[in-house]
């Protein structure tokens, strides 16, 4: 965005970087997720912890991102306006191309409510048929090969970025790499147990993918290649967890940074684009020098993020009904 601003485009290898960030992002979701629902399967399941459950993924996401969308009806419309009931809905890319760049950041947190709701269903229905292991297996199972099937079958036409990218039914995988990760943290698995070199693995697999090594060197049918790359990007992401996973605790100041913008990190994701767009569409108008828009817009950005956190967020997570909390095998914190 800043690099548009000065008539310019972002570096190839941020603009990869960004794709990088949002695959961490799907598997640490998947990973946080995952532990709470073992914990719910370990005791009988039912209807009732599956609706704790909801409700509880839904109150710390649904509120902001509805108010949101209803800021941005009032000071930046979409065209046509019917797009905004896609967009309350989470439809906008549920199984199609998105309608619009509008609020275009949304694309990742539809992946990620549809994925709470269609896993969490499966697998509390599949433990309370087969078993707890053979459920998870199951569930974990179809999340993992339907989403990689479905980009097998895309056309060739089919649009990386705005398609096999985007689209929520495509994408579901990503995150059930991260509940993968967190039954192996559970058993203690063999990822868990050797945390530095499966850390090693997942960087040079990672570094490979960024730096274009294995489109260079490695002779795979560019179908293959594209259809496969989202699952080794997370793979690579997935074994650099464990060893995240046993760090000690952070300095006190380092912690206290990492505090203040985790607890800002929902909203800063829900408003910071649409912030730039805004800024930037008006930047001219002002005639404001680059240095002072990007300025007054992460000021904007974090002063509504606090915002939200103080008066909206927090007051609505100590409403939440309560649920049992799973076992506690790491240092890592679980997402609530």
């Amino acid at each position: 965005m800043f690099a548009n601003w000065i008539g310019g485009r972002a570096p190839a290898w941020l603009s990869v970087s960004g794709f990088f960030g949002v695959e961490l992002f799907f598997v640490l979701s998947g990973f946080l997720i995952g532990r709470l629902l073992l914990g719910i399967i370990a005791e009988p399941p039912s209807l009732r912890a599956w609706g704790v459950f909801m409700a509880r993924r839904w109150m710390r996401t649904l509120p902001i991102y509805l108010l949101w969308i209803a800021v941005l009806t009032v000071i930046w419309p979409p065209h046509p306006w019917d797009q905004v009931a896609q967009y309350a809905t989470l439809t906008q890319n549920l199984a199609w191309p998105m309608p619009s760049g509008w609020f275009g950041v949304s694309w990742s947190l539809t992946v990620e409510e549809w994925f709470y709701l269609g896993f969490s269903a499966l697998l509390l229905s599949a433990a309370a048929l087969f078993g707890r292991r053979a459920g998870f297996w199951t569930a974990t199972a179809v999340f993992l090969v339907v989403p990689a099937v479905l980009r097998w079958r895309m056309p060739e036409s089919a649009d990386f970025g705005e398609v096999l990218s985007k689209v929520a039914v495509l994408r579901l995988d990503a995150i059930a790499f991260g509940v993968v990760l967190a039954w192996m943290q559970e058993r203690r698995g063999f990822v868990f147990r050797h945390p530095g070199p499966m850390l090693a693995a997942g960087v040079l697999l990672i570094l490979g993918i960024w730096s274009g090594w294995f489109d260079r060197h490695v002779p795979l049918d560019p179908h293959v290649r594209r259809t496969f790359l989202f699952d080794a990007g997370s793979i690579g992401f997935a074994l650099c967890l464990p060893a995240a996973a046993a760090l000690n605790r952070l300095p006190r100041l380092a912690a206290s940074v990492v505090t203040a913008i985790s607890t800002r990190s929902y909203a800063i994701y829900i408003v910071h684009l649409s912030v730039l767009e805004i800024v930037g569409a008006h930047r001219d108008r002002w005639h404001a020098p680059v240095w002072l828009a990007a300025t007054f817009s992460l000021a904007v950005i974090w002063a509504l993020s606090s915002a939200s956190w103080r008066w909206i967020e927090a007051p609505i997570l100590a409403c939440r009904p309560s649920q049992s909390r799973p076992p506690s095998s790491g240092r890592m914190p679980v997402y609530q």
